[in-house]
């Protein structure tokens, strides 16, 4: 069993303040026959722009499907209840074959995921399609696909696409690349 926790305090990204979410999470994860396993506890204070204090919980499988491919489920609750309409259960699937592994050139990897993720279960993501969405108020449901290659030792370049449609009534998409320089 391997056990993760940490505590932050998050900067408050739309004023460019460290006044932000204080933020501490719990996260238990091992390994049942075939199946990766994990489990994790999220606190943010001052959730949402509010005076409430919000506790998310996640539980994770990971199943491999034949060499190299590997099918993962996320389920995320959430249990404040102080904000109408806004806390609700989602989830993630994700399909990964392969990997690039920064230590071997010519490594590769494709990936697929969906994400319904309302507002309430996640607090100031940081993967690339969500940022025009997210704001205070949003969730989404989206779908995205991308694909990495190790182009020599340490150097792993990525592509990504995102088709969001954010509960603001607004659709997004994104198109990402970077390289990625390992010392």
């Amino acid at each position: 069993v391997k056990v993760t926790a940490a505590v932050a305090k998050a900067t408050d990204y739309a004023k460019g303040e460290r006044n932000g979410h204080d933020m501490a999470y719990v996260e238990a994860g091992t390994k049942l026959g075939v199946v990766d396993a994990k489990a994790a506890w999220y606190r943010v204070d001052n959730f949402l722009t509010t005076d409430i204090d919000a506790e998310v919980y996640a539980v994770q499988a990971g199943l491999p499907l034949a060499k190299d491919l590997k099918f993962a489920a996320t389920y995320f609750f959430n249990e404040t209840e102080n904000i109408e309409g806004l806390m609700d259960d989602g989830f993630v699937l994700a399909l990964n074959y392969k990997g690039a592994k920064a230590s071997k050139p010519g490594s590769w990897g494709l990936w697929a995921k969906y994400y319904d993720q309302p507002a309430g279960l996640a607090v100031d993501p940081t993967w690339e399609a969500q940022e025009p969405a997210f704001g205070d108020k949003f969730g989404w449901e989206a779908w995205g696909v991308g694909a990495d290659y190790a182009l020599a030792k340490n150097i792993v370049a990525q592509v990504k696409y995102y088709d969001l449609d954010a509960d603001d009534d607004n659709d997004y998409e994104t198109l990402y690349a970077q390289v990625n320089f390992s010392f």
